[in-house]
């Protein structure tokens, strides 16, 4: 798994156009926008084994370009600009540390 996902790019790029043409249909009534983190430890994860948990964690750090997995916070951070800057729309902001980017 040092790869990206051929799904999980697929993915993401759904997601962007959905949010491009939200943004569209809906301004300026309204703004859509959208944040692509890469895995980050949250409570989401809590049923996953310790193990396996940290496993993941491990991976994802030495595959993402900053060397570590997001903090909530820093996702909590992504989602606060996306709602509190009235002139952002259309957006995808990836929350990835650069994975995104390939190697």
């Amino acid at each position: 798994m040092t790869e990206l996902n051929g799904a999980t790019v697929v993915g993401n790029l759904a997601v962007h156009a959905l949010v491009e043409r939200l943004a569209v249909e809906l301004a300026p009534r309204a703004r859509a926008n959208a944040v692509a983190p890469t895995w980050t430890d949250t409570p989401l994860w809590a049923e996953l084994p310790d193990a396996e948990r940290a496993a993941t964690k491990r991976h994802f750090a030495e595959t993402i370009p900053l060397g570590r997995t997001a903090t909530i916070d820093e996702l909590a951070g992504a989602y606060l600009f996306l709602i509190t800057n009235d002139f952002v729309t259309g957006q995808q902001l990836a929350v990835d540390g650069g994975i995104m980017l390939g190697s």
